[in-house]
């Protein structure tokens, strides 16, 4: 983008922008080093702001727009300007401490997920950082960063930390259960690429693969169709007899043991079942042993 760079040059020309412009609030806008900082992005990219970061007056505009950029590329690009505070965060607090508060940014939604190696970077930064003569303020910024790489290990950590004073007191609670939170997602997701794996090594469900059958209004995709039935299959014996791009046919050879159980995760799946009521689809899969799924 070096067009959008050359213009915001000929604005700090024209505009006689600074590094410290007051505005009538009161405000100090420094125009100058934003501008500077978006035009050494669109010209050169991540390596160009890396660069300017190794001028200190420049890493807050940098990580602000890091932050903004929101990639993996932009945490990689933080990872190399803090590469000193991450091995030995006593040399430079404050820079640890911009460092600590720019990583929490990335775990916003949608979440950046760091590779396992820098994720233990982040951790082991992250307890040495903790383990300085810290202030509240800056205690809770550090454990507030643990949310998005804490591990096993970290919860015992973060369980080990003084109680914040307020308004931090509720910050170590959020943080445990934002990493047990992860933790359970990741082996969740596990779980479902496990149970899609099995499928097409077996090929169970052909005919909803070749439909596409999906409730994409409600967020449901063909593969949380299929991880589904094989969830189902588990708990009960069935054939699909029709299957559509937004409709399926279930015909059962034997029920699920708790059929109010089944049919309230099948509400959950399918959320148009709910116009029947629990107790008539009941009855009527109890007699018929069929159910129909559809997502309009």
């Amino acid at each position: 983008m070096p067009g959008l760079a050359k213009t915001l040059e000929k604005l700090i020309d024209e505009c006689g922008w600074t590094n410290g412009k007051e505005t009538r609030d009161g405000a100090i806008i420094p125009f100058r080093r934003w501008a500077i900082t978006a035009a050494a992005y669109a010209r050169g990219g991540y390596a160009a702001i890396c660069e300017l970061a190794r001028d200190r007056a420049y890493v807050p505009f940098v990580f602000a727009l890091l932050e903004e950029l929101h990639s993996k590329e932009a945490l990689a690009a933080l990872l190399t300007i803090s590469q000193k505070v991450l091995k030995q965060p006593k040399t430079d607090v404050g820079m640890a401490l911009q460092t600590a508060q720019t990583l929490s940014h990335f775990w916003f939604m949608p979440p950046v997920e760091p590779s396992k190696p820098d994720a233990k970077r982040i951790r082991d930064f992250l307890c040495s950082f903790l383990r300085l003569r810290l202030s509240e303020a800056q205690r809770a910024t550090g454990l507030e960063a643990f949310a998005g790489v804490g591990d096993k290990q970290s919860l015992k950590f973060i369980a080990a930390q003084p109680p914040l004073k307020y308004p931090w007191d509720g910050l170590k609670a959020e943080v445990l259960k934002a990493i047990r939170n992860r933790a359970q997602t990741a082996k969740l997701s596990r779980q479902y690429q496990a149970l899609l794996q099995m499928e097409k090594r077996r090929n169970l469900f052909p005919e909803v693969r070749r439909a596409g059958t999906n409730g994409d209004n409600y967020g449901i995709g063909a593969d949380d169709v299929i991880v589904r039935l094989m969830k189902w299959r588990r708990l009960s014996s069935f054939r699909i007899t029709k299957a559509r791009r937004d409709t399926l046919i279930l015909k059962f050879d034997a029920l699920p043991r708790n059929v109010t159980s089944f049919l309230r995760d099948a509400y959950g799946f399918c959320p148009d079942l709910e116009e029947y009521g629990l107790q008539t689809l009941k009855a009527d899969l109890l007699k018929t042993k069929v159910l129909t799924l559809w997502w309009d």
